[in-house]
This record gives structure tokens, C-alpha cells and sequence, in this order.
């Protein structure tokens, strides 16, 4: 009856999975199996720590490179601009070094910019 082969196939493979969850059981409450499973975690673990200073440290040092370069330039800045836009950058922002070379209008403070129709970028931080 082919009933009858189903259910017995049925509960093979039913007794495999029990047999597997019982063996991984068993494996994982094993001193091998739990030190297996701690090295795994503490090493990922670790993997990510390191890898969330890594991002913190480049994050610290672009802030601390923009205030250097802010201090340094604070009165004698000069003001980049493209010839196709209508917007300004400080020489710190990320819209002043996506400016092609020969696009580039140069200003020697914002408000020279300002009189000549430009604005401030909204993505550029201004000196405080």
C-alpha cells in the first residue's frame, strides 16, 4: 500500500532529524563543542569591534583634519565655486574636490561669492 510506504519513509526521516538534533545537542553541551562555539562568537565578535574603532578612528581624524584646516584658513580662505553652479564650497567640503580644475572659480572670501550671486552649499559647514 502506498500509504503505508509514505508513513514509513515519513518516520525514517523523522528519526534521522531527532537522531541530528540529539547528536548536535550533545556535540554543543561537549567541551569541544562549547569551545568551538565561543571561539566562533568572541571571534566575530571581535572581527566587528575591530572594525567599528577602525571607522570611529578615520571619522575622529577627518573632524580633526577639517578643524586644522579650518584654524589654518579662518582668515585667508579661499573660496571655490564652479563656473556651471551657483553654489560656493569651503576648501574642506566634499563639493570644492568634485569641481573639475577647469570649472573651478576661486573667491578670496564668501562674501565676494555672495555679491556675485553666489550661495553657501547646503552640505558645506560654515566657519563658526
Amino acid at each position: 500500500n502506498m500509504n503505508d510506504i509514505i508513513k514509513e519513509k515519513s518516520k525514517k526521516i523523522k528519526s534521522k532529524i531527532n537522531n541530528n538534533v540529539k547528536n548536535t545537542w550533545f556535540f554543543i553541551n561537549s567541551p569541544t563543542g562549547f569551545f568551538i562555539i565561543l571561539l566562533i562568537f568572541v571571534s566575530t565578535l571581535s572581527f566587528f569591534l575591530g572594525k567599528l574603532s577602525i571607522i570611529y578612528q578615520y571619522r575622529n581624524n577627518q573632524t580633526q583634519n577639517i578643524q586644522i584646516i579650518k584654524s589654518q584658513q579662518k582668515n585667508n580662505i579661499e573660496i571655490v565655486a564652479s563656473k556651471k553652479g551657483k553654489v560656493f564650497h569651503f576648501p574642506w567640503c566634499s563639493g570644492a574636490q568634485t569641481i573639475k580644475e577647469e570649472n573651478k572659480i576661486y573667491f578670496k572670501n564668501k562674501e565676494e561669492a555672495i555679491k556675485k550671486g553666489y550661495r553657501l552649499a547646503k552640505n558645506c559647514e560654515d566657519i563658526k
